[in-house]
């Protein structure tokens, strides 16, 4: 692992791609189907691979600290971000902190960038404000794809039950409402690109697809039938929100 203190933006970018090219490698070695399609992660290369992200993450947030251009201290975070995302570890204590504290900050300088942008003072930094204002999102998107792809495998129980009860409770939040309300803010950021709100499009749709899931669950176990009313309800604030439909929009 490289050392935090001057390490250039380019060359942690570097680490990021050669570490997610090894991690889909390694993906590549995994099942691509069948009951053991969700156990990749018992991979040791896997394992590695989530290691180094998440150590890269604090690399990048440690450069961050340090940065003196508004600009490339926005790189930066955005960096420690998706790291984290893609550490599988940001909705974990240590590293949920570290979302919390990566967004907030973001949040903040994002703002102050994207007044001068607007004013004509520089060139913002549309991408990455509009990654980082995603960023609590795409590891609860993760996390609860995890826990349900676990969740389907796994025969029913009252702590499945439990944990199926709270993850439907808590989804619609952190996931696709948390989108919808940001979309809003990140549409109106200076130069921001089509393809960026095409992304965060997508990943919204994503999310209340993958809410599926939870509804395959509930259907398939008789002890989990009297969850398919809080599911429901689920979907009706979701759809009420974004417009897509389960039906329609989920094939």
């Amino acid at each position: 692992m490289t050392s935090c203190a001057g390490v250039s933006l380019s060359r942690l970018q570097t680490e990021f791609n050669q570490l997610y090219q090894e991690r889909e490698a390694c993906l590549s070695q995994g099942p691509e189907s069948g009951p053991d399609v969700t156990k990749v992660k018992s991979i040791p290369c896997i394992e590695q691979a989530e290691a180094a992200f998440f150590d890269l993450a604090q690399s990048a947030k440690s450069a961050a600290d340090t940065a003196h251009d508004q600009r490339t201290k926005i790189a930066l975070l955005r960096l420690a971000g998706l790291s984290l995302w893609q550490s599988g570890r940001g909705a974990e204590k240590e590293g949920n902190a570290l979302v919390n504290h990566i967004f907030l900050e973001g949040e903040s300088i994002c703002k102050a960038v994207e007044e001068k942008a607007k004013r004509g003072e520089i060139y913002g930094a549309p991408r990455d404000c509009a990654l980082l204002a995603i960023l609590p999102a795409l590891v609860w998107h993760s996390e609860y794809k995890r826990r349900l792809e676990g969740l389907k495998r796994e025969a029913p129980s009252e702590h499945g039950k439990e944990e199926l009860s709270r993850i439907i409770e808590n989804y619609a939040n952190k996931t696709v409402l948390f989108l919808s309300d940001k979309k809003e803010e990140v549409r109106n950021h200076t130069g921001l690109s089509r393809s960026v709100m095409g992304y965060i499009d997508q990943v919204e749709k994503s999310s209340f697809c993958n809410f599926r899931m939870a509804e395959e669950i509930v259907l398939r176990h008789e002890m989990y039938r009297d969850l398919e009313q809080q599911v429901d309800s689920q979907f009706r604030i979701m759809s009420q929100e974004t417009g897509l439909n389960r039906k329609n929009d989920c094939r």
